[in-house]
């Protein structure tokens, strides 16, 4: 079913229904995205532009809160540790590697890279450590590549039009997504006893970079200024994967539970192989890359679920009249506001 989807939504994005040569609308609206070290800026003028993702996916106090500490008991051996400050240095080494274009690193091995760029040197890609038991997901943009969807897939694509979205902004909200998941599993939960989480934690380079970003036109303000990192990572547990997974019904059950706040495609839960308890892979906040605000309805099964996506994914990208387009480009708020 995803494979079929998957399938209509490259063919949809195939086609674009407007004019080159038409004129730009003033009131549509429009992203500039600056470095803060470099100067460059980039434009984007797009009809689907939204403010939620851009303004609510970074909360720069938490984001400090959450950065890798001191020193990191192992998640299986907790006897063992390893300092922050080793795993700093090994990733700052990591980074000179890729930004040299290298594909193999001294330190850590590719798990996956098919959404990294290593011409651009940007995207999003996923190592383990050699010596440590820890994964590292880091995101790199620039305002051009975050401005411009050329060498994006369709899957981002498909996110952009829905949401306004892409990953870059929902990686942001992993940390926070396991903390809504763990508060909502009180003793009284029934999934409190099934459930085996990663711990996770941000990181930075010593000398940050940040994209400024002005909006014009977006959430009921002519004109707005956030900040996002332009390069940032995940740092989790490593799991050591059961050759089982849950059952369908157990995911979908789970997300359904949560109010679709996780993705509930099946490949993100599986079996801790030592805890023998359902772990959860991916984490993004599943409402910042659908562009979903209100209470989403349950699912009754797979079937259903993706057939509400594909129809969602149609109805915003043809059958969105411009006076809703422009309604949901002036809307600020949400229902599922991850910081909340």
């Amino acid at each position: 079913m995803k494979h079929i989807i998957l399938s209509i939504l490259f063919i949809t994005n195939l086609t674009n229904c407007r004019s080159v040569h038409r004129p730009v609308d003033p009131e549509d609206p429009k992203l500039l995205v600056e470095s803060s070290k470099t100067g460059l800026c980039y434009p984007m003028i797009d009809s689907q532009l939204q403010e939620y993702p851009f303004f609510h996916c970074f909360d720069e106090e938490y984001f400090k809160k959450h950065m890798l500490p001191d020193t990191i008991n192992y998640r299986y051996e907790p006897d063992k540790s390893v300092s922050g400050e080793v795993l700093n240095e090994l990733i700052d080494n990591f980074m000179t590697e890729l930004m040299n274009k290298k594909r193999k690193f001294k330190d850590f091995t590719i798990l996956k890279c098919t959404d990294f760029n290593t011409r651009k040197r940007s995207g999003f890609i996923v190592v383990k450590f050699k010596d440590y038991p820890f994964v590292l997901k880091l995101s790199i943009e620039t305002p051009k590549t975050l401005t411009d969807f050329s060498t994006r897939g369709v899957q981002e694509r498909a996110i952009f039009c829905m949401a306004s979205s892409m990953r870059h902004l929902a990686g942001l909200t992993r940390i926070r997504t396991i903390e809504k998941i763990k508060n909502s599993l009180t003793p009284d939960n029934p999934w409190a006893d099934k459930l085996s989480l990663p711990r996770k934690w941000f990181w930075m380079p010593k000398e940050p970079e940040y994209l400024m970003i002005t909006s014009y036109n977006l959430g009921g303000k002519k004109e707005a200024q956030t900040k996002i990192p332009a390069i940032y990572a995940i740092i989790c547990d490593e799991v050591k994967f059961s050759d089982h997974r849950p059952s369908n019904q157990e995911c979908i059950d789970f997300c359904n539970s949560l109010e679709f706040i996780l993705d509930p495609h099946v490949t993100n839960f599986t079996y801790d192989a030592i805890t023998k308890k359902i772990t959860i892979i991916d984490t993004e906040y599943f409402p910042i890359l659908m562009g979903i605000r209100e209470k989403f309805k349950p699912s009754r099964s797979y079937i259903d679920w993706y057939s509400r996506l594909a129809s969602r994914f149609m109805q915003h990208k043809f059958c969105m009249l411009k006076h809703h387009r422009r309604a949901r480009q002036h809307q600020s708020g949400s229902y599922y506001d991850p910081y909340k």
